[in-house]
């Protein structure tokens, strides 16, 4: 007479074991390669915007630059639509042939501001700074 000693585990319990923790393991991986995926576009969704706002910026700069040139009574405090975004131009303050003013741009909640000094505007545009700072 022979005896088979019998296992707590019916058979193919093992099998069963081992595919649930494959499946668990690959399902663990998937859900992270997934988060991964969503973060990067998240953070090229903020780039975009953010240069979206700068070129705005600069083209609300290049507007202003524009305006000094034809006139030198220009005095700024414009708001204009470039793009996706608006553009303020502050008031343009004058010393002598001195001017400077900033510009602030806007592209959904993404912001930009300028600041610009310029030493001459006539004949040429001298600039003696172009920052962008927080704003």
């Amino acid at each position: 007479m022979t005896f088979f000693r019998q296992s707590w585990y019916p058979k193919g319990a093992a099998a069963i074991i081992s595919i649930i923790l494959v499946g668990a393991a690959v399902l663990t991986i998937t859900v992270s390669a997934n988060l991964i995926g969503i973060q990067e576009t998240q953070n090229a969704f903020v780039g975009e915007k953010y240069e979206e706002a700068a070129a705005a910026a600069d083209g609300c700069v290049e507007w202003a630059l524009q305006k000094l040139k034809n006139s030198s009574q220009y005095g700024g405090n414009e708001t204009l639509t470039i793009g996706n975004g608006a553009c303020q131009i502050g008031a343009v303050t004058k010393n002598g042939q001195q001017r400077t003013f900033s510009v602030s741009s806007t592209v959904n909640t993404f912001s930009v501001r300028e600041n610009i000094d310029l030493s001459k505007v006539n004949p040429d545009i001298r600039f003696n700074s172009w920052q962008r700072v927080s704003p």
